[in-house]
């Protein structure tokens, strides 16, 4: 962690209205970590020199890109790859001036933005309601998958239904 990261983390918690004000991926990390309501998503900060932050709870992650990351596509694609919804989220943070310039395969991918400077609790907010959406996306596939099998079985017993109705023959009908 640099000196201003360390800093940061040191300094008093901050009150819902007051500014983040970041200047880099590791500023909102150390912010990150010793804020008590953003700890629960165990943030972890990407290795290699990335811009990267990693927030986890309850099976979903949501990856946090620096300007440098989601400006480059190659970075972009990789981390677009491994980390798609529901289970992981990509949300790009960055000035108003960084996030004009999002480029087309971050939007195309679903991409979230967090605009920065922003209060404590707004980031709090676009964190929280990322995992929520997350979370109903996932309840959403588990159901339509439950509603899938369930339209196959249906399909299965009114074959066998169909079967039945057109044969006559008792010992075939036995062997049904």
């Amino acid at each position: 962690m640099t000196t201003s990261a360390q800093n940061l983390s040191s300094s008093p918690l901050l009150n819902d209205n007051d500014f983040v004000a970041l200047n880099s991926v590791e500023s909102l990390f150390a912010w990150l970590l010793q804020d008590p309501v953003m700890n629960q998503y165990k943030p972890k900060l990407g290795g290699n020199g990335e811009q990267s932050i990693y927030l986890s709870k309850d099976g979903f992650t949501k990856v946090i890109l620096g300007k440098e990351s989601f400006h480059s596509f190659d970075r972009l694609q990789s981390y677009v790859a491994a980390h798609k919804l529901p289970y992981g989220a990509i949300i790009c943070a960055g000035t108003e001036d960084q996030l004009q310039d999002l480029p087309l395969q971050a939007v195309q991918s679903g991409a979230l933005t967090l605009g920065l400077p922003a209060t404590a609790a707004g980031i709090r907010a676009s964190i929280a309601s990322t995992q929520t959406f997350q979370s109903a996306l996932a309840n959403s596939n588990a159901e339509r998958e439950i509603l899938e099998e369930t339209t196959e079985n249906v399909k299965y017993v009114m074959g066998i239904s169909r079967e039945l109705n057109g044969e006559r023959d008792i010992p075939k009908l036995l062997n049904l």
